[in-house]
């Protein structure tokens, strides 16, 4: 037979595999989990025991899946599911602030810190950025509702 005839086996972190690699596995012994999705371009799909690795998150029982790419930590794998952010993305902007996750802004992108429709939740914290009350197009620091410019239409009671 032609040498690609023969049978390989699977590197020993797989259960089932497409390759030779522990990059290649398609699925997971019991128990262990599988490590799934794309971290500075390169493609995983290995097993591992234990809890997933920084910068992953189990969406799924035993299925790890890589955070946004400008997430340190998270609890989504969305852009918006970010708990810490990477360096050179230090702003979280959060829709609530009772959220645990947001989305990391970048200081190049064409807000350097918090957006207008956002505030700092407490004027001291740069970093962690709250989303205006819905009826805010600007609100200032301190709280999501204390509206400094309302949206169009609307009117403020002072």
């Amino acid at each position: 037979l032609p040498e690609w005839w023969r049978c390989y086996e699977c590197h020993s972190t797989c259960a089932t595999c497409s390759g030779p690699t522990d990059q290649n596995c398609l699925t997971c012994s019991p128990g262990d989990k599988f490590i799934f999705g794309s971290r500075d371009g390169n493609f995983d799909s290995s097993c591992i025991t234990g809890s997933c690795p920084s910068m992953y998150v189990e969406l799924a029982s035993g299925i790890c899946t890589a955070c946004h790419s400008t997430c340190l930590t998270c609890n989504a794998s969305g852009e918006d599911g970010c708990t810490t952010c990477q360096p050179g993305f230090p702003y979280l902007l959060k829709s609530d602030p009772s959220d645990l996750n947001g989305e990391c802004l970048d200081p190049d992108a064409s807000t350097s810190n918090c957006p207008e429709n956002g505030y700092y939740q407490d004027p001291g914290d740069s970093f962690s950025c709250l989303v205006c009350h819905s009826d805010c197009l600007k609100c200032a620091a301190g709280a999501q509702n204390n509206c400094t410019e309302c949206k169009p239409g609307d009117f403020a009671i002072v």
